[in-house]
């Protein structure tokens, strides 16, 4: 084992203790806001959307509007 190698076996073996400190350790806070976002829909999508889309959504806008 090469020296570069053994340091990348420390550094994934100190990698893994430090996550797994903090695993399932949230405050109720945090979990307050993820419970907040996750009923707004979660995460955005990260992709814009299409121009079709964008189409679609300008349409049933108008339509919801008419019928209101």
């Amino acid at each position: 084992m090469s020296l570069t190698d053994e340091v990348k076996a420390y550094l994934a073996k100190i990698g893994a203790k430090g996550g797994a400190a903090t695993a399932g350790v949230t405050s109720e806070a945090k979990a307050e806001a993820a419970r907040k976002n996750g009923a707004k829909g979660g995460r955005p999508n990260d992709k814009k959307p299409s121009a079709a889309t964008l189409a679609k959504r300008r349409s049933r806008k108008r339509l919801q509007e008419k019928v209101e």
